[in-house]
């Protein structure tokens, strides 16, 4: 399974952006989850070495992916 985390249609890039932490990490590792992808430069990647080092150790792929919003 892969979580997907990406801005609404028509949502302004200013307000209420998808965010992930270590603890998305964590979680998604208990659900069989195998990857987090986030709206590059749309997305807040809350204590990012943290979540790169949860990442790492239970082998979940974080990646950012760029969306064209037309």
């Amino acid at each position: 399974m892969i979580l997907a985390k990406a801005m609404k249609p028509q949502q302004p890039g200013f307000a209420d952006l998808p965010a992930i932490g270590p603890q998305t990490v964590e979680r998604c590792a208990q659900a069989g989850i195998a990857a987090i992808i986030v709206e590059a430069g749309h997305s807040l990647l809350l204590q990012r070495a943290d979540i790169a080092a949860a990442a790492a150790r239970l082998g979940i792929a974080v990646v950012g992916l760029s969306l064209d919003h037309g």
